[in-house]
């Protein structure tokens, strides 16, 4: 339920015009194609991410805020539009206070097309639309990839906060 002290972010969708097709982006999470995902978690495209069991991949994706974008299929179903997923970008959020922007990815056909920006502007759309967003967090290991997301979302580097904010990682590895 949707209130307007705690919004209803996951069923949200975008679509535009690109080069004679038709593009959306939703964040519904039944659009979600299971085997996208894995397939851009196994890519080289993807170096922090490895594939998952059904299990875990589902489980993750029922837990996340997964922005899917896809191209409209030429040969539109009797049902309706068909969409094939082409990128996607996933928010791990309370939907409220924080968002964690990971696993932003789009097929390596679908760049230069100005999805990406397009895919960050709808990011960024649902990360002002939480109600009481205190921050919101990526991490990129390519300077090319932190401009670009300074550009597009406004995010900065933690160390321009020196003296008032700390950003701590670790890793934990099976037993």
């Amino acid at each position: 339920m949707s209130t307007p002290d705690v919004p209803d972010l996951s069923a949200l969708q975008w679509t535009r015009e690109v080069h004679d097709s038709k593009a959306m982006i939703s964040t519904s999470r039944h659009l979600i194609d299971e085997h996208f995902v894995n397939m851009g978690f196994a890519s080289d495209d993807m170096p922090w991410a490895k594939a998952l069991s059904t299990a875990q991949l589902k489980k993750m994706l029922d837990n996340s805020l997964t922005f899917g974008l896809y191209e409209e299929c030429a040969a539109a179903s009797d049902t309706g539009t068909t969409w094939r997923q082409i990128g996607m970008a996933r928010l791990i959020a309370d939907h409220i206070t924080f968002a964690y922007l990971t696993d932003v990815y789009i097929l390596p056909e679908f760049r230069r097309f100005g999805h990406a920006r397009w895919l960050m502007a709808c990011c960024r759309e649902v990360f002002e639309a939480m109600p009481a967003i205190r921050r919101g967090f990526l991490v990129t290991s390519l300077p090319y990839g932190a401009e670009f997301y300074k550009e597009t979302l406004g995010f900065h580097n933690v160390t321009e906060d020196a003296g008032h904010l700390i950003a701590l990682t670790g890793t934990f590895k099976k037993s």
